[in-house]
């Protein structure tokens, strides 16, 4: 059995649910498969910020979203060692008054795809893809095998590939990776019951030593805590991953005051080992999107806003080029820019917060000279909102201005140069590797996919 759509995606999940629903408004034909049902989980750090909520405004869902019983987070405490960076995220005139949310995947991924179903598009549930559709050089559709055990195939003029850090498509189609990083990290989660209402929701992110810990209200009335571990400690967390847990969660103490009376009622979930990076985007009749095409440390929690706004860019895209396959590529590879550019600060932001071991003594001293200005704090939750850029606060500016004051200050000058060198190495080696990536057909030691099947010609 054969189909034909103009558009068909891969993954029903934050990025093609959206997507679908920007296409079919456009008036695209848009089919979409994926191999779970709905309501259903997967691993994520279910935060995002108000540069996403934009889009579930748009999307029509937020008010569902919202109904869900997910608080409006509008304070953060964010500390890092001694550096108090607390305080609400900056509102602009018309933004939505919900700065950021935590939502649970098994709540806001069920919005999203009945959001794409409303609106006509042809979702596909329980259905796995094992082979691609060639035709003239071009991708040209998928084969799929159903709930039942049928075997299809979908014909279209674009796949898009919005299956997660682990996709099928990508590797279908030999998407390479670069600018690869390997984690430094563990991310352990789980939910607890009975948490008393904050008189104002926030979200917390506490980094004390090694120990780095977040955690936020969710919705139907959960909380949700994340603690972060070196990798290195892996195998003593497995041992024991309720007594790590509680150690970490005790050096942050609002934390560990809001679970005093609280019951843990899930299971311990996480990510042991991952590796951040971008893949190639897109080539003829297929382009990826969302964690297929770029996955960074999840520790600040950009992935589900990230993946909202590449999709609104991206069926921007893909309708401006529809009628013609080379202009159609060549907008794709406009995107593909786009995608990079706007990713590449917040990539190497998210992989500095999360590494393993202490924080640099210059980077704490320009986090310092940040916390001592009301403006310059406001800027940093920017950055979470996409709104500032990492090298605006921690370029080499700030870097030489941190640097000079630990060097008048005799308590703070030992090894001051040789870590700002280190750092200043450091940002001139990203800036090399924007320009010139190393591309990789590695796959990452956590990956685990389907069989290769070769592409059918049709």
């Amino acid at each position: 059995m054969s189909e034909r759509f103009d558009v068909v995606i891969v993954g029903a999940r934050c990025a093609g649910s959206p997507l679908a629903t920007f296409l079919k408004r456009a008036g695209l034909s848009v089919c979409v498969v994926d191999q779970s049902g709905f309501p259903s989980d997967t691993l994520s750090t279910h935060m995002f910020q108000l540069s996403g909520i934009e889009i579930l405004q748009k999307l029509g869902v937020l008010d569902g979203v919202l109904a869900s019983g997910a608080p409006p987070i509008t304070d953060c405490y964010m500390k890092f060692e001694d550096v108090d960076l607390s305080g609400p995220p900056r509102l602009r005139p018309g933004d939505p008054n919900v700065p950021m949310l935590c939502v649970r995947r098994i709540t806001l991924d069920i919005h999203l795809v009945d959001a794409a179903q409303k609106a006509g598009v042809n979702v596909r549930l329980h259905t796995r893809v094992t082979g691609l559709l060639e035709k003239n050089g071009r991708v040209s559709g998928i084969q799929i095998i159903d709930g039942d055990g049928n075997n299809g195939t979908i014909e279209a003029d674009l796949v898009v590939g919005a299956d997660g850090r682990l996709s099928t498509i990508a590797r279908l189609t030999g998407a390479r990776r670069y600018h690869v990083l390997p984690s430094e990290r563990l991310s352990t989660w789980a939910y607890f019951r009975g948490v008393a209402p904050q008189r104002v929701a926030r979200v917390f992110y506490h980094r004390l030593g090694d120990d780095f810990v977040v955690a936020a209200p969710a919705d139907n009335g959960l909380f949700m805590a994340i603690a972060c571990p070196s990798l290195e400690y892996l195998d003593a967390y497995r041992a024991d991953s309720e007594g790590w847990f509680k150690r970490s969660i005790a050096g942050c103490e609002p934390v560990a005051d809001l679970l005093a009376g609280a019951e843990r009622i899930t299971k311990f979930r996480g990510l042991t080992r991952f590796e951040g990076f971008f893949r190639e985007a897109t080539g003829p009749g297929w382009v990826l999107a969302g964690d297929s095409g770029h996955f960074k440390d999840p520790t600040p929690g950009q992935g589900i806003s990230d993946a909202l706004r590449q999709v609104e860019r991206l069926s921007a895209a893909i309708v401006r080029g529809f009628g013609n396959p080379r202009q159609r590529d060549s907008e794709l590879r406009k995107w593909w820019r786009w995608r990079d550019a706007d990713a590449i600060q917040h990539y190497w932001f998210a992989a500095d917060i999360g590494k393993r071991g202490p924080i640099s003594p210059v980077m704490l001293e320009i986090l310092r000279g940040v916390a001592r200005d009301e403006e310059l704090r406001k800027d940093f939750l920017d950055i979470f909102i996409h709104r500032v850029r990492p090298r605006a606060l921690f370029g080499p500016r700030a870097l030489a201005s941190a640097t000079a004051r630990m060097l008048i200050d005799s308590r703070k000058r030992p090894g001051a140069l040789a870590d700002a060198f280190h750092l200043l190495a450091e940002d001139v080696g990203r800036r090399r590797k924007a320009l010139r990536p190393r591309l990789t057909e590695k796959a990452s030691v956590d990956e685990t996919h389907l069989d290769h099947r070769p592409a059918v010609t049709s």
